[in-house]
């Protein structure tokens, strides 16, 4: 494919594959993201590319972008839930803070504990 070509195929394609990669991911930025590596990934291989097959490569290539990225954020996940220390042990001498943070579902105490003790922010909280 040219960069003609692929300038063509974006401009024709771009909200459409958008639209399928929120509808995986059910969030624009990152389908946005993920878009976006997509044609890059088309830029890089336009060689190889046959151009009667560069629309359904360009969504087959969004489908696996999206698994990619949640397999990575899945990956992130665990290993803050590995670092994750038992409430008891952070808590000791603070019996009302340790009452109140066991009390809450897990994913909120590891909010709390990424945020006040690894300083996270909540972008990164986010992911």
């Amino acid at each position: 494919m040219t960069h003609s070509e692929i300038e063509t195929l974006y401009q024709g394609n771009y909200e459409a594959v958008k639209s399928f990669a929120i509808a995986m991911c059910q969030n624009d930025i990152d389908a946005e993201d993920i878009v976006q590596d997509a044609f890059l990934s088309i830029l890089e291989n336009a060689g190889n590319i046959d151009r009667k097959g560069a629309k359904q490569y360009l969504y087959r290539s969004v489908h696996n972008k999206a698994i990619d990225f949640y397999r990575s954020k899945a990956n992130k996940k665990e290993q803050y839930v590995d670092e994750f220390p038992q409430i008891d042990t952070v808590c000791q001498d603070h019996s009302e803070l340790h009452k109140a943070l066991s009390e809450l579902p897990d994913r909120q105490a590891m909010a709390i504990w990424l945020f006040y003790w690894k300083q996270m922010s909540y972008d990164q909280i986010a992911i």
